[in-house]
């Protein structure tokens, strides 16, 4: 009986592990999407000024 409720908890401290680690990768990949999209962001607005840079010197001719 001893063996049984031990082998229990090992089994549910394992399933609480588990359940720690899953939530800590979602957390962390919900972080790399939040990232990603800034830069995506951030990787637009500096097209965007590179193509306003390119007709200001365009029109400067």
């Amino acid at each position: 009986e001893l063996r049984k409720r031990e082998l229990r908890n090992r089994i549910e401290n394992l399933k609480q592990e588990q359940w720690r680690e899953n939530v800590r990768a979602w957390r962390d990949s919900q972080d790399l999407l939040r990232e990603a999209r800034g830069l995506n962001r951030a990787l637009n607005d500096l097209r965007l000024r590179l193509e306003g840079l390119k007709d200001y010197f365009r029109s400067e001719r």
